[in-house]
C-alpha cells in the first residue's frame, strides 16, 4: 500500500478538504517506471490550484480535461517531486531499481489529477523520466521541474540576442534569480526589478546587470537611459497589474512583454500609447510551452545540464514536513519566505 493527500471534493480550502489517505501500490506496465517519491515540494501554486478546482485549472493553462478514474470529487494534487526508481516495467532499458530520478509529471496531473506528486508512489513512462547525477542533491532535484523549467523557457521564448537588456520582474524570486543566471551565461543583459533594496547585491553577487527598486526609482527613466532612449528588448512580468504598464513604457517598439505570474492580482493595465507602439502584451504558461513529449525532453536535459555544469547554483530549500504534517507544510509556503521551497517528505 502507499499513502497520498487526496482533496475529497473539486474546490475548497485546501486545510479542509486535503485528506491523507491509502491507495495501492501501482504496478508499472510495458515502458513504464514506478517512483518512490521522497520528496515534493509545496508551492503556493499547488494551494491555488486546490482552491480554484481541477477544471478551472486546467482551463487556464491550456491542459486538455482528462479526468482520470477515482477524481470525481477531487485530485492528488503536487506538480513536482523527487525519488527512487522502485519497479520498472517489461522494455524498460533506461532505468534501474535505486536510481536517482525526477518524474516529469506536471502534465498528466493538470490533464487528469491522477498524477501529482503529493503521494508514495506514481507510475510514469519512461521517456518521462529523469536520470539525475550525483552532483545534484536531492533537495534541488525535488524542485527541478516548476521554477528551472520556467526560467529556462521563458527565456528562449523571449529569445532575447546577445548584448540586449531584458526587463525581469519579482527579480528576487527563485525565478527571478534563475533568469539572471542563465541570461548572463546567454550573454543577455537583465533589468531586474525589486521593491527593496535588501536584495541589489545579492542579485549582482549572481551576475545582474542592473537592479531596480520601482518603490522609490523611476524604472521607465532608468530603462531608457541605459538604452540610450531605445528601451529595452523585452520583458518577463511575474507580477502583472500596475506594473506591467510601467514595463510596457520601458520596452522598444514592437517588442514583447511575456506575463507569466499575477502576484499584484489577475488584472493588467497596459497604457494605450504603448499599444500604439505595436507592443506584444501576452501570458505565458509553462505547459503551453511544453505540450509534447519531445519539448519536455529537450526541456528536461538542459535543465539537468545547467545544474550539472553549475550554470545554475543549487537552490536552497526551506522547512522540511513529513507527509502526515501536511497541514503545517501548507502553512509554511504561504509565508512566502525567501528560505525557500517548503517538502514534504517521505
Amino acid at each position: 500500500m502507499g499513502r497520498a493527500l487526496k482533496m475529497c471534493q473539486v474546490s475548497g480550502d485546501p486545510y479542509e478538504i486535503v485528506r491523507l489517505i491509502e491507495v495501492e501500490k501501482p504496478k508499472p506496465g510495458p515502458g513504464e517506471v514506478l517512483v518512490h517519491i521522497i520528496l515534493r515540494t509545496v508551492n503556493p501554486s499547488d494551494l491555488l490550484c486546490i482552491r480554484l478546482g481541477h477544471l478551472p485549472v486546467c482551463k487556464f493553462s491550456g491542459a486538455a480535461y482528462n479526468p482520470g478514474l477515482g477524481t470525481e470529487n477531487g485530485i492528488i494534487p503536487g506538480t513536482e517531486g523527487f525519488g527512487l526508481v522502485e519497479e520498472v516495467g517489461e522494455g524498460v532499458t533506461r532505468f534501474s531499481v535505486g536510481q536517482r530520478v525526477v518524474p516529469c509529471i506536471y502534465a498528466k496531473w493538470l490533464s487528469t489529477g491522477t498524477q501529482g506528486a503529493w503521494q508514495d508512489y506514481v507510475v510514469v513512462e519512461e521517456e518521462e523520466v529523469y536520470a539525475i547525477s550525483d552532483s545534484i542533491s536531492d533537495e534541488t532535484a525535488a524542485q527541478l521541474v516548476a521554477n528551472p523549467w520556467t526560467a529556462y523557457v521563458l527565456l528562449k521564448t523571449i529569445a532575447a540576442p546577445k548584448g540586449e537588456y531584458i526587463i525581469s520582474s519579482a527579480a528576487g524570486s527563485v525565478v527571478g534569480r534563475l533568469i539572471i543566471q542563465l541570461a548572463k551565461h546567454w550573454g543577455v543583459k537583465t533589468i531586474n526589478i525589486v521593491r527593496h533594496d535588501k536584495y541589489t547585491e545579492e542579485l549582482k553577487a549572481l551576475g545582474a546587470d542592473v537592479v531596480i527598486n520601482s518603490s522609490k526609482e523611476d524604472v521607465v527613466a532608468k530603462v531608457l537611459e541605459l538604452t540610450n532612449g531605445k528601451g529595452a528588448y523585452g520583458a518577463l512580468d511575474a507580477v502583472a497589474g500596475e506594473l506591467t504598464k510601467t514595463i510596457a513604457s520601458a520596452v522598444r517598439d514592437e517588442g514583447e512583454i511575456w506575463v507569466y505570474g499575477v502576484l499584484s492580482g489577475y488584472d493588467i493595465t497596459v497604457g494605450a500609447f504603448d499599444l500604439a507602439r505595436l507592443l506584444k502584451v501576452r501570458w505565458w504558461i509553462l505547459n503551453r510551452h511544453t505540450a509534447t513529449v519531445d519539448l519536455r525532453k529537450e526541456v528536461g536535459r538542459e535543465v539537468i545540464r545547467l545544474f550539472d555544469e553549475k550554470v545554475w547554483a543549487p537552490l536552497s530549500f526551506g522547512k522540511k514536513f513529513k507527509l502526515e504534517e501536511f497541514t503545517l507544510a501548507f502553512a509554511e509556503a504561504e509565508t512566502f519566505s525567501k528560505g525557500g521551497k517548503v517538502l514534504l517528505t517521505s
